[in-house]
């Protein structure tokens, strides 16, 4: 019995699969590839500019040539350099620098970004290079107005006072802008200064003079050792007083900086204020630093052995005794009431026992009196006596106020001349009219010295009075005398004014 095998109906199939499979798959492929050319086509020929493209840190991925050109222009005329040194710092703009922008050209470049073969391998996030003209003249130009506020000047060497001692410290090389090396690296590297605004500054160091010489210190070291001497002056009670101070008061708070020129002395005043100690002059007086220090500053410049300064005095208080009124109280300290009406301006009424302000009358003394000539004015004598140098060189008969506007006793200084003053109160033409103080310290009328006033310009008064109270408040001295006087005082010359 023959018996025939015969295959079974499936031996074949896998591999028909395979063969399937396999076409299928380049199928698949030549599809995606078209695709992806078609694709690739059609982004390389759009007309807008590849994605990651970029120039001076301003994205122009997806955009048209229009508005790329838009957005570079807008960028490019708000673009703005920032240029520091220190503490200079300043804004300007890429045309001040000498740079200009090619639109076209960089739009050129940004377009065909990534759409040519030397390109496609590094174009994504790669920014491209703008094309830049720079004119050189332009950026030296610009540099040329900053150099002088960038400079950094050689420093001599800075002299130390310590101990009494001067030393000097090394000098310090400064700093000039190079214009030329600053100016190329703007034509280098203007890619980086348009993306990080920034501008970076080229130097070259500048040599410091070998000074302070040791003849120079030596010189300093030698005024170091000199004492000063403060010579003091009360105009009050006409006194000198001297102070000393050894050069270790002083040399404590003085500086000194040297040039190639000279040597300048000054004053360290936040030293001055921690170490010095204004000397204590009692009575209630004491020294003014708005005065002291201008003239101890000026006394180191000039190497002064002495400097003149003012004694000045305090306001009081004063309790009111029965029976007193603003009048007699100003009477009795020699200040005009309406001056102690002032100081106490919420006082209307006195009662004894109340506290009343006195004002200093340094308030009445506002100039710089001179220490050699003095007038003293006796109410009670009637007389005017001079004195130059502690010496008397004039008496004469004079004339003060009438009881009803008195002449104010206390020490006061002349403050003005007029060759004719005119007193419009009383129609009165005064010559040679000396203003010695002010009634009332809210109005610019003064009291003074004058010769024998005149009315309507005929009428000489008063004539026949001279060496009685006539007066409404001045002094008056008659045409010769007075002339003499006006001559002879200068600004500030004390008044005395006794009562």
């Amino acid at each position: 019995m023959n018996i025939n095998a015969q295959p079974s109906p499936n031996h074949h199939t896998p591999r028909r699969s395979s063969c399937l499979f396999r076409l299928a798959l380049i199928a698949t492929g030549i599809f995606s590839l078209t695709f992806f050319l078609a694709a690739l086509h059609a982004l390389i020929t759009s007309p807008y500019i590849l994605p990651g493209t970029s120039t001076m840190g301003i994205s122009l991925s997806g955009q048209t040539l229009a508005e790329a050109s838009a957005t570079l222009n807008n960028n490019w005329q708000h673009q703005t350099i920032r240029i520091s040194h220190n503490d200079f710092i300043t804004l300007t703009t890429p045309s001040a620098l000498g740079l200009t922008l090619n639109i076209s050209a960089t739009l050129d470049q940004a377009y065909h970004h990534g759409r040519s073969l030397d390109s496609l391998h590094n174009f994504l996030n790669t920014p491209i290079s703008p094309t830049i003209s720079f004119n050189f003249n332009q950026a030296e130009q610009f540099l040329t107005t900053i150099a002088p506020h960038v400079a950094q000047p050689a420093q001599v060497g800075q002299i130390h006072i310590r101990n009494g001692q001067a030393t000097s410290l090394p000098p310090q090389p400064g700093l000039d802008l190079n214009i030329l090396a600053t100016a190329q690296t703007i034509a280098d590297n203007s890619n980086d200064i348009l993306t990080t605004g920034q501008l970076p500054l080229i130097f070259t160091p500048t040599d410091a003079p070998a000074i302070p010489t040791p003849e120079t210190i030596t010189a300093i070291n030698q005024w170091l050792n000199h004492s000063l001497t403060l010579d003091l002056y009360d105009p009050l009670n006409d006194e000198s007083l001297s102070h000393t101070l050894t050069p270790l008061d002083w040399t404590a708070f003085a500086t000194v900086t040297v040039t190639a020129h000279q040597v300048t002395w000054g004053i360290d005043n936040d030293k001055l204020m921690a170490e010095f100690e204004l000397p204590e002059v009692g009575n209630g007086r004491y020294l003014s630093p708005n005065t002291i220090l201008p003239q101890l500053a000026q006394a180191l410049e000039t190497h002064a052995p002495t400097l003149n300064a003012r004694i000045y005095h305090h306001p009081t208080q004063h309790i009111v005794q029965p029976g007193e009124t603003f009048s007699s109280i100003g009477h009795r300290y020699g200040i005009p009431y309406p001056w102690l009406q002032q100081a106490n301006p919420y006082t209307t009424e006195l009662f004894p026992g109340q506290t009343l302000t006195i004002p200093s009358p340094d308030d009445l003394l506002p100039l710089d009196p001179p220490r050699d000539k003095r007038i003293v004015v006796s109410i009670p004598d009637q007389r005017v006596r001079v004195y130059e140098n502690d010496r008397l060189i004039w008496d004469w008969p004079a004339s003060t106020g009438i009881p009803s506007s008195p002449t104010s006793p206390g020490i006061f200084q002349i403050q003005s001349f007029e060759e004719t003053a005119y007193a419009g109160n009383w129609d009165l033409w005064m010559p040679n009219f000396m203003g010695v103080y002010q009634p009332v310290p809210t109005t610019d009328f003064m009291n003074g010295f004058h010769g024998f006033p005149t009315r309507n310009g005929r009428d000489l008064l008063w004539e026949a009075n001279l060496g009685a109270p006539v007066t409404y408040g001045c002094i008056l001295l008659d045409n010769t005398n007075i002339k003499t006087l006006y001559d002879w005082a200068p600004l500030g010359t004390i008044v005395v004014i006794d009562r």
